[in-house]
């Protein structure tokens, strides 16, 4: 398959902590391949989670929510690699494959070829070789995907129509100040029903998902934009400033220039 449009657009080095954690967010304009070189943890994608070890591949499509976090007895290493390729509309999995893939047997050629990538990726000296190593990565993440070596997953979510609508408009409105009863009322169910399915298929309550989304979305922007806080406080719905410290703290354990300035020394530039 052609890989003539590969581009590195950012790379995200994951150490060992227990305490990492990266809420619901999606990468709208790139495809996103992880790699966990060590330890344990978990993997949210579209209404499912899977336990993610050493030798775990994650390919995330573009568009498509996630949301990952270390086990705290055996926190995981993870490469994560955003790539731009158009020519697939930055959508390297097919429909109805899982996410998550077993590469075990591969694992060195793909540890070799992350490691690689994240420690030359800004040395301006290698930039043609990084291009060629993300082609290769992709070729290899394709044979992957044909070889389908899911890794188990860890929950079974039904997937009514209602809650995946719910979801829907909770993706496209989670900026806005939102409502179980003004939800149930869009919806015409009752508050308890419209709350239950969601948390049936989603895993989360309707509150914990909206904040997570916005937790995911200001934590990629403080990696990747160089925005103010104010600024992306704002783009997440927060216009208390203080209020979105308070809670991005809470949530995330630091605040939010402790988070851009730890993860960005950690290999989060591009």
């Amino acid at each position: 398959m052609a890989t003539t449009a590969v581009r590195i657009r950012d790379i995200v080095y994951v150490p060992r902590d227990p305490q990492w954690q990266f809420p619901l967010h999606e990468h709208d304009d790139a495809s996103e391949l992880s790699l966990v070189t060590d330890g344990t943890g978990h993997f949210y994608c579209e209404g499912r989670e899977w336990t993610i070890t050493k030798g775990t591949l994650i390919i995330k499509n573009a568009g498509v929510s996630h949301s990952e976090k270390s086990d705290r007895e055996d926190p995981m290493e993870q490469i994560c690699i955003s790539l731009s390729l158009p020519d697939r509309e930055h959508r390297p999995l097919p429909e109805g494959i899982a996410p998550v893939l077993d590469v075990t047997e591969r694992m060195d050629l793909f540890e070799s070829l992350f490691r690689f990538l994240r420690d030359r990726h800004d040395d301006s000296s290698f930039s043609e070789a990084c291009l060629r190593a993300a082609e290769l990565l992709v070729e290899l993440t394709d044979i992957a995907i044909k070889r389908c070596d899911p890794v188990k997953e860890t929950g079974k979510i039904r997937g009514e129509d209602l809650p995946k609508q719910i979801k829907k408009y909770l993706d496209d409105h989670y900026r806005e100040p939102l409502k179980i009863p003004e939800l149930a009322a869009r919806f015409y169910v009752s508050e308890g029903y419209l709350s239950r399915r969601f948390k049936e298929h989603t895993g989360y309550t309707v509150n914990e998902y909206i904040l997570s989304k916005r937790m995911g979305q200001a934590q990629k922007m403080l990696l990747f934009e160089d925005r103010s806080i104010k600024d992306i406080a704002l783009s997440v719905g927060y216009e208390d400033l203080q209020y979105f410290y308070h809670v991005f703290r809470k949530y995330s354990r630091c605040t939010p220039a402790q988070f851009r300035e730890q993860y960005r020394e950690s290999g989060a530039m591009d």
